[in-house]
């Protein structure tokens, strides 16, 4: 039971540093001209990288935990 919260905790927490970290990206970007065009690959890399360093991260701390 306390598994699946500490999981399910995870995933919100990863999937909210994502939502951050874009809104940061999308509000860097938009302003410039000239980058305005690679919002969304710049989007894209920041969700990937986010994604693997935070959830790797929760991942990790849950599976020391739950040994």
């Amino acid at each position: 039971m306390f598994k699946l919260i500490s999981i399910t905790s995870g995933v919100v927490l990863t999937l909210t540093s994502v939502y951050v970290a874009q809104k940061k990206i999308n509000e860097s970007l938009k302003d410039d001209e000239e980058l305005r065009d690679m919002l969304p690959a710049a989007r894209l890399v920041t969700s990937f990288a986010t994604t693997v360093i935070v959830g790797g991260l929760v991942n990790k701390i849950i599976q020391s935990v739950f040994k």
